[in-house]
């Protein structure tokens, strides 16, 4: 038996146990608690392996392999603990705690975290959406190499400086401070 039956082998199993002792606990007329819950976890993990095994039937393995791993998996991560601590918490509530104040507003929780995780997803996420504009719009068949890497730079810019202005207006962060900031540290770095 190789690894790759193994891996689906123990989501299977997960979702049939608890699957099992939830019938058995509704049975008896005991309290199920969070089963259900977890049903539908081990329900979207099987469909994130689905996904993978269809986009390793469609794609390279070595490349799918490389996004599953910087892009497909922390956002999975991401999503699932999202989904687990909702059961506990209200994320409304706890993305709304002010950690600081700038420019005479306050830094929340959530506002940082859509930063950090937007741009790390926009970084790791920009050469994987190069890759599917360029198999949409049939860029690979131009003969002149030129013209191709001149497509694929104007395309990576355009596809990061729209992330970015995404990202911040999401936040909250306006232009102006955006624009003061980044050139206040590039005459620093010019300068320094």
């Amino acid at each position: 038996m190789t690894s790759h039956h193994l891996d689906w082998a123990g989501p299977t199993l997960i979702l049939i146990m608890v699957g099992l002792v939830k019938i058995r606990f509704e049975e008896w007329g005991w309290f199920a608690g969070y089963q259900g819950k977890w049903i539908t976890i081990v329900i979207y993990l099987c469909s994130y392996r689905l996904f993978l095994v269809s986009l390793y039937a469609l794609f390279p393995a070595n490349s799918v392999s490389r996004y599953r791993q910087s892009f497909f998996a922390p956002l999975f991560y991401l999503f699932l603990i999202g989904k687990i601590l909702s059961w506990f918490l209200s994320l409304q509530e706890l993305s709304q705690i002010n950690l600081i104040k700038l420019f005479a507003r306050g830094v929340s929780l959530g506002a940082v975290f859509v930063v950090i995780a937007g741009l790390y997803f926009l970084i790791v996420g920009t050469p994987l959406f190069e890759k599917i504009l360029f198999k949409i719009f049939l860029v690979e068949n131009l003969q002149d190499p030129r013209i191709k890497e001149v497509i694929f730079v104007l395309l990576r810019y355009s596809l990061i400086g729209l992330g970015i202005a995404l990202i911040f207006g999401y936040v909250g962060i306006s232009p102006t401070a955006l624009a003061a900031i980044t050139g206040g540290l590039s005459s620093v770095l010019v300068l320094g």
